[in-house]
């Protein structure tokens, strides 16, 4: 049997992972989390009812709790994090400690395993945001740019420091201590229980109330969007995929580039409503353009993509009209 520990496993996309996981009943899944932003809701809970699920609540920034992680993993899926645009910015302190430290302290945890696992770590596409901006980069995105931070002042930017500090973490601990890896960055991942604090359930909230006028802030910026279930194949696509050992890879959707006003009017659509559009500046920090480039995972053969824009977009509707949500 393997084991699996998935830190982050109540989360956005630590749950469709473990679910995705569970059907197979030669896997053995410790879920790792503290319930900050995962929840222990409905969703969570039928997938806990699997016999193969085991869940422990545990702070991985706290170096005490390990004492309770004594099994030895084959894979360690990485997706524990604090996320969300407005919760960075607002708890940037938060942000280093928990990213950082819950990253150092699974990693010094793993080496000093006897058969080492292989850790795969949820980074994201905000680690290219300075150099959009800063380094003239190609659109679609590669891997291999050059990484900068614009501001260190802005507490935005705390969020793609610790990513960028988690993948150097994993490449040299790995290489240290004799360990496989592999590093991922998702772009704008989407879908049911994500939340409330990315752009997609944020409309959606606003309009279940009915508006008569929209105000929303970056229209004119453009995005790519990838469904969660397409992302959680692929996750588990490069973990079991030894050809991704010590990779960065970036996992997202390369077609349907979205302006942000459009997204907007699309939800209207399937929404049946008709506010007035009123558009603001773009926030602080914000990027103007994000489209990945695939072609590394698509020659892995570990890409997915079965669920389209239009079908994701009325998914993730649907199960925020039929949940109460508070925005």
């Amino acid at each position: 049997m393997k084991k699996i520990l998935v830190t982050g496993g109540a989360g956005f996309i630590g749950t469709v992972v473990t679910e995705i996981l569970s059907h197979d009943d030669n896997n053995l899944i410790h879920i790792v989390d503290d319930l900050s932003s995962g929840k222990n809701d409905d969703d969570f809970k039928k997938i806990l009812l699997r016999k193969n699920i085991v869940f422990k609540k545990l702070d991985l920034s706290d170096a005490r709790s390990y004492r309770k992680l004594n099994e030895e993993y084959d894979d360690v899926y990485h997706l524990a994090a604090v996320v969300g645009v407005s919760r960075v910015t607002k708890n940037p302190v938060l942000t280093l400690r928990v990213n950082t430290l819950s990253t150092i302290y699974l990693l010094d945890h793993l080496r000093k395993m006897k058969n080492k696992p292989k850790i795969l770590f949820a980074s994201s596409c905000e680690n290219y945001a300075g150099s959009v901006k800063h380094c003239r980069i190609s659109f679609p995105t590669p891997e291999e740019i050059p990484l900068c931070i614009e501001d260190v002042y802005n507490p935005r930017w705390t969020y793609a420091c610790t990513k960028i500090l988690g993948e150097m973490s994993c490449i040299f601990y790995a290489k240290e201590y004799g360990f496989d890896f592999t590093v991922i960055r998702y772009h704008n991942v989407f879908g049911p229980r994500m939340g409330t604090q990315h752009v997609i359930p944020q409309f959606i909230l606003r309009v279940m109330d009915k508006p008569i006028e929209f105000e929303m802030h970056g229209g004119d910026q453009y995005r790519t969007f990838c469904y969660v279930t397409d992302a959680a194949k692929m996750t588990i696509n490069l973990m079991n995929d030894p050809k991704a050992n010590g990779l960065v890879v970036n996992v997202g959707n390369d077609h349907d580039y979205i302006k942000i006003s459009s997204l907007a009017k699309k939800i209207f659509s399937i929404m049946c409503v008709k506010p007035k559009l009123i558009e603001k500046g773009a926030p602080q920090g914000s990027v103007n353009r994000r489209r990945p480039d695939l072609s590394k995972i698509k020659s892995l053969g570990d890409f997915v993509q079965e669920v389209s824009y239009d079908e994701g977009l009325r998914k993730t509707i649907q199960w925020y009209t039929n949940n109460k949500i508070v925005f």
